[in-house]
């Protein structure tokens, strides 16, 4: 009788496994991430869940990197995204807050010198156009913008748990189950 009932609760386990599973793959999306990065003096800095879902109006902590100072406190927007203009030289680290214990961290490093301006002003001509260093700069600051965008995606999409690690957690809690079986019935002859 008693192997019976534990039949049914391993039954029932199993059952209750299967539906949320299936019901709500949200449950998958547990770990969080933040990406940062420099854009001249502002920081960026994107939230986002294991799954890809941005992490909407959730809290940014920015720390000194050195004495742990809390300098500033932010809100990501509905993208997940939010920016502060701060001193490049200050070495920091951000804490993403997205509340039920989900939290992400991130150090930046600062700069520890500014780039000198070159001596002599180069002019490349090309064309009818010349181009001044100035111009040089938004070009590689264009083509910069569009890396750190795919750095970000592929980041995201690395970030998300696998089939494997999926069917892996759940072959671990059917092995416990079954384990914890065995030691019943174990226990009962």
């Amino acid at each position: 009788m008693e192997q019976y009932i534990w039949r049914k609760v391993l039954d029932m386990c199993f059952i209750l496994l299967f539906i949320f599973m299936f019901s709500a793959p949200s449950l998958f999306a547990h770990r969080v991430n933040i990406f940062c990065y420099w854009d001249n003096n502002t920081l960026m800095c994107e939230g986002y869940f294991s799954d890809g879902r941005e992490a909407k109006n959730s809290k940014v902590e920015i720390y000194d990197g050195k004495s742990g100072e809390l300098l500033k406190t932010i809100f990501t927007d509905e993208n997940g995204k939010c920016s502060l203009a701060l001193d490049k030289k200050k070495d920091l680290k951000i804490v993403l807050l997205v509340g039920m214990g989900h939290r992400a961290e991130c150090r930046i490093r600062g700069l520890q010198e500014e780039a000198e301006e070159p001596k002599e002003k180069i002019f490349i001509k090309h064309s009818e156009e010349t181009i001044t260093p100035q111009k040089i700069e938004e070009i590689v600051d264009k083509r910069l913008s569009l890396l750190e965008e795919r750095i970000i995606s592929l980041e995201k999409r690395l970030s998300r748990p696998s089939l494997v690690s999926v069917l892996g957690g759940i072959g671990y809690i059917i092995g416990i189950f079954s384990l914890l079986y065995l030691l019943r019935n174990k226990d009962a002859s």
